[in-house]
């Protein structure tokens, strides 16, 4: 079965300046009510204030927190106090000994690593260097395609991707803000075990609710899956 994680970086932006923490919270217990499997947070340049929402998260949800982090060395130490379920990191061009060295310490303290690539055979293959736990593909260029034969040829790459993240002893996740019809065809490869979306769905929720949103995600990747 798909895993849908939300992200909920839309919310925080539009929460910034009142009681963040709360509001988040708040949003995070309703979207695990509705059937989330988890939800996904950026660290952004580190902050007391930042800090404390993840901590309160990962206090007070039952479902998986991920967060996205550079390899800012104070982020990294909050994070191994946290504890989130995982940590996902970008090749960003840093000091890839530096990067390891953060994957290492992140996966001793039994916090899963993963690796935000670009959809690109290289960075594959730079993510099983790392010995990171997960591959996160970058599909939003996936999502942003028109013409049939764009897309077929970005769903061809995703796979073929995806299929060596596995050969490669790797997990394998795709992040961005999918159409019913792109998620439809993307879950047809079952190499994918995450979805990380955010925008169209919590954009829909305002109409239907997280609880309806969430149900028809969740039955259109796990139908193609069948």
């Amino acid at each position: 079965m798909s895993r849908i994680i939300v992200d909920l970086e839309p919310l925080y932006r539009l929460y910034d300046g009142g009681d963040v923490q709360r509001a988040l919270l708040k949003q995070a217990i309703a979207l695990e009510i509705a059937g989330a499997d988890g939800v996904f947070v950026y660290t952004g340049p580190f902050s007391q204030a930042r800090a404390k929402t993840l901590a309160n998260l990962k206090a007070n949800l039952g479902i998986t927190l991920t967060v996205r982090v550079e390899s800012d060395q104070e982020w990294i130490e909050t994070l191994l106090d946290i504890k989130p379920s995982m940590v996902v990191f970008g090749l960003d061009g840093s000091d890839q000994d530096n990067l390891k060295e953060n994957i290492i310490r992140v996966q001793v303290a039994n916090i899963l690593a993963a690796v935000e690539i670009p959809l690109d055979i290289n960075s594959v293959k730079q993510a099983a260097r790392l010995k990171a736990d997960y591959l996160m593909l970058d599909c939003q260029r996936y999502c942003a395609v028109e013409s049939l034969n764009e897309e077929i040829e970005e769903l061809n790459l995703i796979s073929k991707l995806a299929s060596l993240g596995v050969k490669l002893a790797m997990g394998t996740a795709a992040k961005g803000d999918f159409s019913r019809p792109k998620l439809r065809k993307l879950a047809q490869m079952r190499t994918i075990e995450e979805y990380f979306v955010g925008l169209p769905l919590l954009s829909e929720s305002l109409v239907r609710g997280y609880t309806d949103t969430l149900q028809d995600i969740k039955a259109v990747a796990d139908q193609s899956r069948h």
